[in-house]
């Protein structure tokens, strides 16, 4: 029985060893993990701070963009506002120039008419004396004060 008890020995030792064995190398596997997950946090935590740095980046450019933006919409209403102006400038001129061409023609036919028309005639429209041929005077009955307007009767 001695050997039974022997190898019943030997085997509980060779079982402990192995259990010590695989107490050791589950707890290095336990310390690595903890290393990784350590280093997993810390890059986690390096990566976020890289990515709100990026973030903050990213939007003062864009910020920047927003602002060259707006300047260039000014720029492009005011040239667009000059080049209105410009046009209609050319535009008033244009009909300027074309109201004074009738203006003028309407003038030199005004001046042929009245040379074609005597001195007299001319005289009769344009003084106020001609005026008091345009009113008669009244019918009987009426009173001697009571005018009438030719062509308003």
């Amino acid at each position: 029985m001695l050997l039974g008890a022997e190898m019943e020995e030997e085997r509980q030792e060779k079982s402990e060893r192995a259990s010590k064995e695989l107490r050791l190398q589950i707890e290095a596997l336990n310390e690595r993990f903890n290393e990784q997950d350590k280093l997993l946090f810390s890059n986690i935590g390096a990566l976020s701070l890289k990515n709100k740095e990026a973030k903050a980046h990213y939007q003062q450019h864009i910020q920047g963009l927003q602002k060259q933006l707006q300047a260039a919409e000014r720029d492009v209403v005011g040239a667009t506002k000059c080049a209105w102006s410009f046009f209609l400038g050319l535009r008033i001129q244009d009909t300027a120039e074309k109201l004074a061409e009738r203006i003028s023609m309407s003038q030199g036919s005004w001046a042929a008419e009245q040379k074609r028309m005597p001195l007299e005639m001319r005289m009769k429209h344009e003084s106020p004396i001609g005026l008091g041929t345009a009113l008669e005077h009244s019918e009987e009955g009426e009173g001697p004060n009571v005018m009438r307007i030719r062509g308003f009767e």
